[in-house]
C-alpha cells in the first residue's frame, strides 16, 4: 500500500538530515537542488504489421530500442518528451528507465491523483503524460515535470492520400498521359479525342481546379516522350526533338538529328538515331555513346529512367533505363563516375534464371523514384498494381501496403504516378478524372516540438 507523499517525503529527508549529522567529524550539507539531469528510455515492444507474398496481413512483437529514442529535458518548461515519436503500435503502458538521474526525492503522480515515491524498478503506464515531481534533499522547494512519450499516430510505412481535384471531364478522357512535377507546378499532358493539352495547377494548393491549353508550335508531339532536361521539357515530335517552358508552347531544338526515342534525361539527354545512342547537354553538340549489346533490345515504348545512387559508393551513379519492347520489360543502365568521369558504356540487364523477379506487362505503365527506391504503376486487368525494386530495377516485387493507392481510386483506365520535390506523390487517373495527393507516412512524420 502506498504512503501518503509527504510522510514518505518527510521521512527521507529527517533520514538524509541524520545521516548529514551522524558524523561529527565530517562537513555535509544537504542540497537545494531539485532537477531532472538524465532520463533514458528502456526498451519496449511494438505489434509490427505486415503482408504475407498471398496479400494476407500478419502481425508479430518486435522490440523497439528506448534508447534509440532520446528524451529531451526541457528545464524551463519543466516538460521531457521525445523529440522522434516511437513507431506506430509501441505499447507504452508498461515502460521503464535505465537511467534516471536527478538531484534530490523523486515520487510520481498516481492516477488516484496523489504522489508516491519513484524507484528506478517501477515499470509505469505512459499512455497519458505523468507528473514526476523533485524534492530538494534540505526541504526548501520542488519542481514538476511532465513526462510525455510520444507515438507516431499513423504507420510509418503507409501512405496517407488526400483529393486533390475534383473529378474533371478532361482528364477523365485522356490517354497518353505523362505527368511532371516542376517549381511548385504540376504539368499533365495527354490526348484527348486526338488533340493533345497540357493540363496545369500548382502543387502547393489544396483542392483545386485544373488549367488546359492546347498545345501549339508543332504537331504530333508524343506525350510520353516528354522529360524534364536542364530545366526545360522536351519531346519528340513530327518536326524532331523540341523543348518547351510553359509545357504548351514548343519550339524546335538545334539539333538535325531526328530521334526514335529519348532514354533518359540527366546532365546528359540520351536519345537514340537508326539504333544507336546519342548524348548531348545542350542539345546541339551530340557524341555517339558505347553499347555493350544489341541496341535491337532497347525498349520501344513506355520509357522511363531514374539517376540512383550505387549502393556502396556515393562517387557513382548508375542511370537506370525501363520500358517495354514487345511487351516485355527491358532494362539498360549507364554507370556514371562523379569524380572521374569515364566513358562507359550502356549495359543490358537481361532477364535470366537469376533475376526470375521481373516486371509483368501493365497498361499504362509509368515508374518513379521515391523514398530512394523505383516504383512502377500501372493497371492490370481493371486494377491498379503498384510494384518496387530496391536494387536499380534488377528485381521487383509488387507492393502489398493496402495504402499504396487511394482506397477510392476506382477502376481507371489509365493512371500516372510522379512526385515532387517536397516528398508527395500524385496520382492521376484517366477514366475517373481524379487527381490524388499522398505521401508516405514516414518521409512526412514531424519530429519538430
Amino acid at each position: 500500500m502506498k504512503k501518503p507523499i509527504a510522510f514518505v517525503v518527510m521521512s527521507a529527508l529527517a533520514l538524509a538530515f541524520l545521516a548529514s549529522c551522524g558524523d561529527d567529524n565530517k562537513s555535509s550539507e544537504l542540497s537545494s537542488d531539485c532537477a531532472i539531469n538524465a532520463i533514458v528510455l528502456g526498451n519496449l515492444s511494438r505489434i509490427y504489421h505486415t503482408y504475407l507474398d498471398n496479400g494476407k496481413d500478419t502481425s508479430y512483437s518486435i522490440t523497439v530500442p528506448g534508447a534509440a529514442y532520446p528524451l529531451h529535458i526541457d528545464q524551463i518548461n519543466r516538460r521531457i518528451f521525445n523529440s522522434d515519436s516511437l513507431p506506430v503500435g509501441t505499447a507504452v503502458n508498461k515502460v521503464y528507465f535505465t537511467t534516471f538521474s536527478a538531484d534530490g526525492i523523486v515520487s510520481y503522480r498516481l492516477e488516484s491523483g496523489k504522489d508516491t515515491l519513484y524507484s528506478t524498478k517501477d515499470t509505469l503506464d505512459f499512455t497519458s503524460p505523468r507528473i514526476f515531481t523533485i524534492f530538494a534533499s534540505d526541504g526548501s522547494g520542488s519542481r514538476s515535470y511532465t513526462i510525455d512519450i510520444k507515438i507516431h499516430n499513423a504507420d510509418p510505412d503507409a501512405y496517407s492520400w488526400v483529393a486533390a481535384s475534383p473529378a474533371d471531364n478532361d482528364v477523365a478522357k485522356l490517354e497518353s498521359m505523362r505527368m511532371i512535377a516542376k517549381d511548385g507546378q504540376l504539368y499533365l499532358w495527354g490526348s484527348k479525342n486526338g488533340t493533345n493539352v497540357v493540363m496545369t495547377r500548382k502543387t502547393g494548393e489544396g483542392v483545386a481546379l485544373w488549367t488546359k491549353k492546347d498545345i501549339s508550335g508543332t504537331d504530333g508531339l508524343q506525350t510520353k516522350s516528354i522529360n524534364l532536361f536542364n530545366g526545360k521539357f522536351v519531346a519528340i515530335s513530327e518536326s524532331g526533338l523540341v523543348e518547351s517552358e510553359n509545357g504548351a508552347d514548343w519550339t524546335e531544338t538545334a539539333t538535325s538529328l531526328v530521334p526514335d526515342r529519348i532514354l533518359a534525361a540527366d546532365e546528359e539527354l540520351y536519345i537514340t538515331v537508326s539504333g544507336k545512342i546519342y548524348s548531348s547537354s545542350d542539345l546541339k553538340s551530340w557524341k555517339e555513346e558505347k553499347a555493350d549489346n544489341s541496341t535491337a533490345f532497347l525498349p520501344t515504348e513506355n520509357i522511363y529512367s531514374a539517376v540512383l545512387p550505387a549502393v556502396n559508393n556515393p562517387n557513382i551513379e548508375n542511370i537506370v533505363c525501363v520500358g517495354y519492347l514487345d511487351g516485355k520489360t527491358e532494362t539498360w543502365k549507364k554507370e556514371m563516375n562523379k569524380v572521374y568521369p569515364e566513358d562507359n558504356a550502356w549495359s543490358y540487364y537481361p532477364t535470366t534464371e537469376e533475376t526470375p523477379r521481373t516486371l509483368p506487362y501493365l497498361k499504362g505503365f509509368n515508374m518513379m523514384k521515391y523514398d530512394g527506391k523505383l516504383f512502377c504503376a500501372g493497371i492490370n486487368g481493371d486494377t491498379v498494381n503498384v510494384y518496387t525494386s530496391a536494387d536499380g530495377a534488377r528485381a521487383w516485387k509488387k507492393v502489398k501496403v493496402p495504402t499504396m493507392v487511394p482506397a477510392q481510386t476506382g477502376k481507371p483506365t489509365e493512371i500516372f504516378m510522379t512526385p515532387d520535390d517536397d516528398n508527395h506523390i500524385w496520382l492521376v487517373c484517366s477514366g475517373t478524372g481524379m487527381l490524388w495527393k499522398g505521401y508516405l507516412n514516414r518521409l512526412k512524420a514531424d519530429k519538430s516540438e
